[in-house]
């Protein structure tokens, strides 16, 4: 947790751009698939801090033929789960939680939309 915490945003944003890249080359369905950069915050909540916030950079989702809810749902239904959250009718995912040494397994998640 600590280690997710102290992530600058600039080190999410260069991990997202790289994950981006590595989707845009392998997605099957690129002409659909949209993915981009927004600003966010990463909500630590819970006990002594329920209301904090760090900021972030997101990966925006968005899929010509689905909408931000099915593309949350099928991310959840992958192997391994993908878990993104849906804001103002858009799939956002947080690097902030995500391992490096995932970024693999979401990248072809992702990919298979």
């Amino acid at each position: 947790v600590l280690r997710m915490m102290r992530l600058s945003k600039d080190e999410i944003a260069a991990r997202a751009e790289a994950l981006i890249a590595r989707i845009n080359s392998a997605a099957k369905n690129s002409a659909k698939l949209g993915l981009e950069l927004v600003d966010g915050e990463s909500i630590i909540g819970g006990g002594a801090a329920p209301t904090a916030v760090l900021p972030t950079c997101l990966i925006a989702l968005t899929h010509g033929d689905l909408s931000a809810d099915e593309l949350s749902m099928r991310l959840r239904e992958a192997n391994p789960p993908v878990i993104a959250r849906v804001e103002q009718g858009r799939c956002l995912l947080d690097l902030r939680t995500v391992f490096p040494e995932q970024d693999a397994s979401v990248a072809a998640a992702i990919s298979s939309l």
